[in-house]
C-alpha cells in the first residue's frame, strides 16, 4: 500500500510540474474570444529567411522572426481589419522592450505599468490601436 501511494504522489507530482512549466500563451484565448464574438482572426510570421531577403541582419531577423501578428477582422465583410495585436515570445520580452534606463542608470517602467493597467497587454500580447470600443474589451478581457 505504501508503495502504490508513493508512486502516485510521484504521478501527480509530475503532471503538476508538467502544467506549471508549460508556457501559457494568452494569444490562442485572445483569438478564440474575437472569434465567439463574429469576428475573423488571422496570424501572421515572418519566417528568418523572409526577413533576411528584405534586407533586415541575421540578428535582428532571428528576434523578429519569433514574434507573430494577429489581425482581426470586422464581423460583416470578414476583410476590413479593426484590430491587432502582437504575441511576444515571452511576457518578460514586452516587459525589457518597455523599459528604459534613466540618467541614472535606473530601470524606469512606467510605460509598461501603464500599458497594463489600461489593458493594452494581455499576457504575452499587447494591443496596436487605441484602447477603446468593442474590439479592445474583447483584447481587454480574454
Amino acid at each position: 500500500m505504501k508503495k502504490f501511494i508513493c508512486g502516485l504522489s510521484m504521478a501527480l507530482l509530475t503532471v503538476i510540474l508538467a502544467f506549471s512549466l508549460a508556457g501559457c500563451s494568452k494569444a490562442g484565448n485572445i483569438k478564440k474570444a474575437y472569434e465567439d464574438a463574429g469576428y475573423t482572426v488571422s496570424s501572421h510570421s515572418a519566417s528568418e529567411e523572409d526577413l533576411k531577403n528584405n534586407g533586415i541582419s541575421d540578428e535582428d531577423a532571428k528576434n523578429a522572426s519569433s514574434y507573430e501578428i494577429y489581425i482581426v477582422y470586422d464581423k460583416t465583410t470578414g476583410k476590413i481589419p479593426v484590430a491587432t495585436y502582437i504575441k511576444y515570445p515571452s511576457a518578460d520580452k514586452i516587459k525589457n522592450n518597455m523599459t528604459s534606463t534613466k540618467e541614472d542608470g535606473s530601470k524606469d517602467t512606467s510605460a509598461y505599468d501603464e500599458a497594463v493597467e489600461s489593458g493594452m497587454i494581455n499576457g504575452d500580447c499587447v494591443y496596436i490601436g487605441l484602447p477603446a470600443g468593442d474590439v479592445f474589451n474583447i483584447f481587454k478581457n480574454a
